[in-house]
């Protein structure tokens, strides 16, 4: 994904993803997490178990909450949680959440192949400026020498699918009367087969790279290379039993070939909620910290 957005990966922690390493929390957020996977009232029959070591059992269908809705909830509960911390501070108004949103953009590459980015997220939280850019001028000048990811004989289009687009029309939903921008995107992982750890990663960068290329060309014109200022977006990547984190800085939209300026993103990697939870012996192994590295992004500016 850094090969088709043009991305390199820059290792020095910015101040959202650094957290607050507080205790005060832990308790709010044990209970934020508590009632997202035991708490709810809604059980369906869950998809049979399989177990790897006995393929051939065919397990007991249980009852509970369904991991669409557990994942889902998680971060409801968590931005409930925010609201309420940071209800007194300066701005805490002038955030709004949007439910359900997807994005999309069309890029050209000097090879002929025309590359269309549509991201689909849980949720978006906006607020009426934009986010300050965590890499100054002279690092983004940097980033022209950096390489990127060399696949040779591969080819970067191999696992797109291929379709006929006729029309090269973005989208950015929050184009609207009153100027938004993009503070934090939520992309979950609601389902019940395995994916890899890179694989999330790809589409969490996927998903910043796509609402900020929108939004870059929805301020500045559909035909805009480099934006005149950075165009940064927040995002958390989840599912149900696990959290990441990242800051994308968008630089450029000169994606035709790998030369020049680059776009940054910094990350922190996914870590586990909880070690355990079932409702005979509860939510365990709870980890407090990832709440307090949520909140930061949340009130960051």
């Amino acid at each position: 994904m850094c090969l088709l957005t043009k991305t390199i990966r820059c290792e020095v922690t910015p101040k959202p993803l650094q957290g607050y390493e507080s205790p005060q929390h832990e308790a709010a957020a044990f209970d934020a997490l508590w009632r997202a996977h035991l708490g709810d009232c809604v059980h369906r029959k869950l998809p049979r178990k399989l177990d790897l070591r006995r393929p051939h059992y065919r397990d007991i269908r249980e009852y509970g909450v369904p991991i669409q809705r557990r994942v889902s909830l998680i971060l409801d509960n968590f931005n409930e949680l925010c609201e309420k911390l940071t209800s007194h501070e300066p701005g805490a108004m002038e955030r709004a959440l949007f439910k359900d949103l997807y994005s999309r953009v069309s890029i050209q590459k000097d090879d002929g192949n025309l590359l269309g980015f549509t991201s689909h997220v849980d949720s978006v939280l906006t607020s009426l400026k934009p986010l300050a850019a965590p890499s100054p001028p002279e690092e983004v000048s940097a980033t022209a020498d950096a390489p990127l990811p060399d696949l040779f004989p591969v080819k970067y289009t191999l696992d797109l699918d291929t379709s006929h687009i006729y029309r090269m029309d973005d989208f950015f939903p929050l184009g609207g009367n009153k100027q938004r921008h993009v503070h934090t995107l939520h992309v979950t992982h609601p389902y019940y087969y395995f994916w890899f750890p890179q694989q999330k990663l790809a589409r969490a960068i996927q998903a910043c790279f796509t609402f900020a290329a929108a939004q870059a060309r929805h301020l500045y014109g559909v035909d805009t290379l480099t934006p005149p200022e950075p165009v940064v977006v927040q995002c958390t990547y989840s599912d149900v039993d696990s959290m990441g984190f990242l800051v994308y800085q968008l630089n450029t939209l000169r994606l035709s070939n790998d030369d020049g300026v680059k776009n940054q993103v910094w990350v922190k990697e996914a870590e586990p909620l909880y070690s355990a939870c079932s409702h005979k012996d509860g939510l365990q192994g709870h980890d407090g910290l990832l709440f307090d590295h949520y909140l930061a992004l949340y009130r960051s500016s």
